[in-house]
């Protein structure tokens, strides 16, 4: 049986041997380690996945091209114990390698069973199919690789079948890699947009049969039969269960199964909306409870898109794992039992390794899919037996004590303007961070390092790590835009208001602080201007938004390092006496609102796919602001941010920047300037409750700007803000992703006597 090339290769025994050890080696790596991006926001961890998953079907492929190369010199028609001695016995006298004609074999035939083992590790642990959505996408090329990788380690094997005792063991992993490679193909093209869109559509509805009523309609008109068409519109036909019973898990499963529609931009009917405010909106759901319930439906969103979830959790999944796990085990007491006189104690022992590697991988999947939300869901779903459900919560437990149980990595990311253009790198707690900030102390380091990094093309990667800053997200900022979300939902009556909502990028905050505090500014003739350019900076028929958005952001930060203070003499308003709890609660004001700037510049500068940016005007105006803020410090020499702010303070704008500079320069410097001006010089607490409020209402019209695609994928980086808070708004019933009303019309022809 079996065929031998004409043309025997070169040997690469020793390459083949450490080939397959390291795909191993890189495979364990993965399962444990692919997790860790979902839920850090740090660059490091992803960095090392990423390099580790694209080194794994580099690796894996390199083996199976090594084997191939050696093919010619896998089996003969000498035992394998001839054949190994008379090996060991050429190597040992010093010998040079047989020549290519000879009929002895210089490669144990031991490789052979090793070409299944490449196929399991192409298909990857569990945890990890895809990096990025964009390899989803290109589930149709792992597909067309399935057929090579697999035609080429059924090549090898074809080539020792002579003579080769480990054909039932080989035949077995064969199965184990084949079920694996595909798991991962289909895993790959459910996780693809299309893939997600055919998963969630439902049947498709017709509705009532027109044509078969109009043509009874006019028969009747035909026969003279008086007849007419009665309309019903049946709002009742479709009703969803309520969700309202059982764990967050649970809970947030059945969301998921209605809300999942969103991530592939596919519109919902108002019965979910009902459904899910009816929750959301329960005064027993606190802010902590409905963060935690979108953050689990977005961990089901990425382990769809990202992991073997689609497969695994199902009913073929589980069938596939018990024939993958059975065929190793038996494998593995086949190896045992074989008699492996003749065999090289090295290959011996790397064999042994790969099919206890295979085991503990086989295991640790096992294990993870125990302890995952999916199983919990099925057991809790089925009602199944308290003593596994017990079992398996202890478990969790205890797994959790491990590690941290996160879902996404619950920071939000900070970029300031002012210290971007003063090159200050700002403290961060991450190690790669902290050794830049240091690093950088030194301007001549600083500048030599920037200017590899231009030369490099890599300016970008520089810039997120040594002025990117993470913050924790709080529960005070959750309840905040909590509590903001559900007051607008509980005062929106109609439709069009949920609709409108959405179109806010401040105007709704100016008019509700106008109408409760009538704008009262320091100088009565300032009034009818500062008000004047307070709504025009806010405006979308005045500024795009990210005009509004630098606007704000450097106003913002202007205001809150020039704070003023109460005692100053030149306030001639008295101090008015305040409570413990207005101090606390305009702390928090200026917090919320600091936080939510710096977010924002992020998003617009790091991540402006995600604010639907247009044209790319966003990052030319960024560009040319800070053109004009690095000028001007470097004219006055600024060297920390404070001296800045007072210079940037203290400029005369009594004239429009515009006139003088024109509209070449799409800077808003000094327009800012003029802005927290104005901003300054509101009475009391005004200023920072209109600047929180501002900051909200563009947090919530970005959320609802940015695409599903856009927010999925961002899941594999450790997740945005922005995708929770817009995946709450849809729970609120905020935006317009409703369009589908509830029932038929039904159509009954009546036949009058």
């Amino acid at each position: 049986m079996g065929f031998t090339p004409p043309v025997p290769q070169k040997y690469t025994d020793s390459e083949i041997r450490v080939a397959v050890l390291v795909s191993l080696g890189i495979q364990l790596c993965l399962i444990f380690m692919a997790p860790l991006r979902r839920t850090s926001a740090s660059r490091l961890p992803r960095f090392i996945v990423w390099a580790f998953y694209l080194i794994a079907d580099w690796i894996a492929d390199l083996s199976l091209g090594l084997l191939l190369n050696n093919m010619g010199n896998i089996g003969s028609s000498n035992s394998n114990a001839s054949l190994s001695v008379s090996t060991i016995g050429s190597r040992a006298s010093g010998g040079k390698h047989p020549p290519p004609d000879s009929n002895s074999s210089s490669s144990p035939i031991i490789f052979a069973f090793w070409a299944p083992f490449l196929l399991l590790h192409l298909g990857g642990p569990d945890t990890i199919t895809a990096y990025s959505i964009e390899d989803a996408e290109l589930w149709l090329r792992h597909l067309i690789g399935l057929l090579f990788e697999l035609f080429a380690a059924s090549v090898v094997f074809f080539c020792s079948l002579s003579g080769n005792p480990l054909i039932p063991a080989s035949v077995l992993m064969f199965v184990v890699g084949i079920l694996k490679y595909g798991e991962r193909t289909y895993s790959l093209y459910r996780g693809s947009v299309d893939g997600f869109r055919d998963s969630v559509l439902g049947e498709p509805v017709p509705g009532p049969n027109y044509a078969k009523l109009m043509e009874e309609y006019e028969a009747k008109k035909k026969a003279k039969l008086p007849a007419e068409i009665h309309i019903h519109v049946d709002k009742e036909e479709k009703r969803l269960e309520p969700i309202n019973e059982g764990s967050s898990q649970y809970i947030a499963y059945q969301f998921y199964q209605y809300f999942r529609r969103l991530f592939v931009d596919l519109i919902l009917s108002f019965d979910e909306r009902t459904i899910s405010q009816k929750y959301f909106l329960s005064e027993n759901t606190d802010s902590k409870t409905a963060f935690t319930v979108v953050e689990m439906e977005l961990s089901y969103i990425y382990d769809v898109t990202y992991t073997k979830a689609a497969v695994i959790h199902t009913g073929k999944g589980f069938v596939a794992r018990i024939i993958g796990s059975t065929c190793i085990i038996i494998a593995f007491f086949l190896f045992v039992a074989l008699n492996k006189k003749g065999y090289l104690k090295v290959d011996i022992a790397i064999t042994y390794t790969l099919l206890i590697g295979a085991i503990v991988l086989d295991g640790a999947a096992f294990l993870m899919l125990l302890s995952s939300d999916w199983t919990k869901i099925y057991l809790e779903k089925n009602k199944k037996s308290q003593y596994l459900s017990t079992c398996l919560e202890w478990w969790t437990e205890k797994s959790n004590l491990l590690m941290r149980h996160r879902r996404w990595g619950e920071k939000m990311s900070q970029l300031n303007l002012i210290s971007f253009c003063l090159d200050h790198p700002v403290p961060d707690k991450r190690i790669i961070h902290r050794i830049f900030y240091h690093v950088f102390q030194k301007k001549p380091v600083f500048r030599f390092c920037k200017w590899i990094a231009n030369k490099l093309c890599c300016t970008e990667m520089l810039d997120q790590t040594i002025y990117v800053t993470h913050k924790e997200v709080n529960d005070e900022i959750k309840d905040f835009i909590f509590q903001w979300l559900r007051t607008e939902s509980k005062n929106i009556k109609t439709t069009e208001e949920f609709k409108e909502v959405c179109t806010r990028r401040g105007q709704g905050a100016f008019e509700k602080i106008k109408k409760d505090n009538e704008m009262q500014f320091e100088g009565s003739a300032e009034k009818q201007k500062c008000t004047n350019i307070l709504k025009e900076s806010i405006d979308p028929k005045t500024h795009d938004f990210d005009h509004s958005l630098l606007l704000w952001h450097i106003a913002t930060e202007l205001c809150y390092h020039h704070r003023p203070n109460p005692t100053n003499p030149e306030n001639k308003e008295p101090a008015k006496p305040t409570t413990d709890n207005s101090i606390k609660e305009k702390e928090s004001s200026i917090e919320h609102s600091k936080l939510l700037s710096d977010y924002m510049l992020y998003l617009l500068v790091m991540q402006p796919a995600m604010l639907m940016t247009t044209a790319g005007i966003g990052l030319i105006r960024f560009r040319d602001t800070c053109a004009e803020a690095r000028r001007f410090f470097e004219q006055y020499g600024c060297l920390n941010q404070k001296d800045a702010i007072t210079l940037l303070m203290h400029v005369d704008t009594t004239v429009d920047p515009a006139e003088v500079k024109g509209d070449r320069s799409k800077s808003v410097l000094f327009d800012a300037c003029i802005l927290a001006k104005c901003l300054l010089k509101l009475k009391g607490d005004t200023m920072w409750q209109l600047i929180e409020e501002v900051w909200a209402e563009m947090l919530f019209y970005v959320a609802s700007h940015c695409r599903g695609y856009g927010h999925v994928r961002q899941l594999s980086k450790g997740g945005e803000m922005l995708t929770i808070v817009w995946l709450l708004m849809a729970h609120m019933g905020i935006g317009e992703m409703y369009q589908i009303k509830g029932g038929h019309a039904k159509a009954k022809l009546i036949a009058k006597k």
